[in-house]
């Protein structure tokens, strides 16, 4: 008896062929695809620097998703099938499968996903998806629309990181009075060297200026230590970046 292997299809979806750090491990990843599984891959823009290294690959040309400025884009859904059943297809890296959903927009972007779920699936599975909030709450407005039996088979709780107003209020909740006074201390001590200042590196400013003291500020390393960070950071500060470092203005 002869057993016929079973090719799965793997859509990865991606806005353009960029070049950078990620975009190239994309390629790296695309090179090293396990046996067994096809990738295909689709993007918005048939362009960018890494374009001729997706090419030389030999997967063929990238599946087009065209959005024209006449069109607006409310809602990505990736679904993965399992023997007539959708589910939301989920990385093994992600702690969530919500969909994305433009704002204004949810109502209607979910009503046309379960319309086109009605025509296919006989069950539909959404795993790991907000128990509360916008997304919850258009869920249940839906399905009681639409008169779905639904069942809920399992329940937790998660961390979640709820950024604050400012840095201020977020420093005044995550370290406690003992704490903040310390550092107010320490800036008092560094403020004693010369007049302090608060410089933050805009986005599309050049880096270059702050990488010297970057490499200066181990206190106690040698020579060749020093050098280490700030060559490091050179290489990494190619693209554009935000940072902010206490100094004694000069």
């Amino acid at each position: 008896m002869r057993t016929l292997a079973r090719v799965i299809r793997v859509l990865h979806l991606i806005h353009r062929f960029y070049v950078g750090g990620a975009e190239r491990q994309f390629i790296e990843r695309l090179r090293a695809h396990p046996q067994g599984f096809e990738p295909v891959v689709g993007c918005l823009e048939i362009s960018g620097g890494n374009l001729a290294d997706f090419r030389a690959l030999g997967l063929g040309e990238p599946r087009l998703f065209p959005i024209r400025r006449s069109l607006l884009l409310c809602g990505l859904f990736p679904i993965a099938w399992r023997r007539g059943r959708a589910q939301l297809w989920k990385h093994r890296s992600c702690y969530l499968s919500t969909p994305l959903l433009r704002a204004g927009f949810a109502q209607p972007a979910l009503r046309c996903f379960f319309d086109h779920l009605d025509r296919r699936a006989g069950l539909v599975r959404l795993e790991d998806v907000p128990g509360e909030g916008p997304f919850h709450l258009h869920l249940v407005d839906e399905l009681n629309r639409r008169g779905w039996p639904s069942l809920v088979s399992s329940w937790y709780t998660r961390a979640l990181f709820r950024p604050a107003a400012s840095g201020d209020d977020f420093l005044e909740r995550a370290l406690n009075g003992k704490r903040r006074k310390e550092l107010r201390r320490q800036r008092a001590r560094l403020a004693e060297q010369g007049r302090l200042e608060l410089c933050e590196l805009s986005p599309g400013e050049d880096p270059a200026p702050w990488i010297p003291s970057t490499g200066r500020s181990s206190i106690g390393a040698s020579t060749a230590s020093r050098r280490t960070p700030a060559t490091w950071s050179r290489r990494c500060s190619g693209g554009k970046g935000s940072s902010s470092s206490p100094r004694p203005a000069r």
